[in-house]
């Protein structure tokens, strides 16, 4: 299919979807915007292309550099507070991960270079799209994104509750794994 018949199909799809009321409008956007950035093929918004590949595997094993150095970001401020035993704070990279601003920086430059709506990127659409996402991620983890972590990985608890969890290769001080609770509204 030609790129411009995906970007007539997704200008379609988001004037009538906004709100994502399912997982699989979400789905649908990240991999059209994946047979877009396939078609350009000039290595822009690496940051959509791993959500959209991440959305549909089983797990993620091949990690990007982008992602590799957030989540080295994130190891190092957890494992560093872990070993002084000091109280593990909100910190700036965790933030920017959880709450996605980086995709969300992304999908709106790619959206509006596209001349596609982004609606998809205010607020309360922005809510739903990433609670969705962080569903058809759960359980589907990134293994081994750097050194010293053994997968990071989205989860559900037994309410329906998300959360975020980094399994350590080698136990930093009390923690093999650290969970991080309400993914959207980020909590401590």
């Amino acid at each position: 299919m030609s790129k411009k018949a995906i970007i007539e199909k997704l200008e379609t799809f988001l004037n009538s979807h906004m709100p994502p009321d399912e997982e699989c409008y979400v789905v649908y956007l990240l991999v059209e915007v994946r047979k877009i950035l396939e078609h350009e093929n000039n290595g822009k918004y690496p940051i959509c292309k791993f959500y959209a590949d991440w959305c549909v595997h089983t797990a993620k094993d091949k990690v990007t550099q982008q992602i590799k150095l957030i989540i080295q970001g994130i190891h190092k401020e957890f494992f560093d507070a872990a070993v002084k035993r000091l109280p593990i704070n909100k910190e700036q990279k965790l933030h920017d991960f959880l709450s996605m601003d980086e995709l969300r920086k992304e999908l709106r430059g790619f959206l509006q270079v596209q001349g596609l709506p982004d609606s998809i990127i205010e607020r309360a659409n922005w809510v739903r799209f990433q609670s969705l996402l962080v569903r058809i991620l759960a359980d589907q983890p990134i293994n081994n994104p750097c050194d010293g972590i053994k997968k990071f990985s989205y989860n559900l608890d037994g309410g329906g509750r998300e959360f975020a969890e980094i399994e350590y290769e080698q136990k930093p001080a009390e923690y093999v794994k650290f969970n991080f609770g309400g993914v959207n509204k980020i909590t401590w």
